[in-house]
């Protein structure tokens, strides 16, 4: 993140008032022409599993059930060659995608 250090956001007013964009894509080469951004008015319906879609909820299921989270962390914790493994940007990205659409349910 950057900011100006002549109006750093000191306050919880302050820093809820600001922009931040979390697409790593943008703003990589060159900023667009015209940047759309979600406005903090326009408040997306919080997801309950009532208001789910079938594919969401295949999703909030299989994250919500211990066994099979049990076997994800398993799986995602075995090494592919001894010693060489790295960080890994697309399991970053399947987390991040879960946690931003289901929030503190899957948590």
């Amino acid at each position: 993140m950057c900011f100006d250090s002549k109006n750093l956001p000191l306050t919880v007013e302050n820093w809820n008032s600001k922009e931040f964009i979390h697409k790593p894509h943008i703003g990589y080469y060159r900023w667009p022409r015209k940047l759309k951004v979600a406005s903090k008015t326009d408040k997306p319906e919080a997801i309950t599993t009532e208001n789910m879609s079938d594919s969401e909820r295949i999703l909030y299921e299989f994250f919500s059930t211990d066994q099979k989270l049990d076997q994800l962390i398993a799986f995602m914790s075995l090494e592919g060659k001894k010693g060489s493994d790295r960080f890994n940007g697309d399991r970053y990205v399947l987390y991040k995608a879960v946690f931003r659409n289901f929030g503190k349910l899957v948590l």
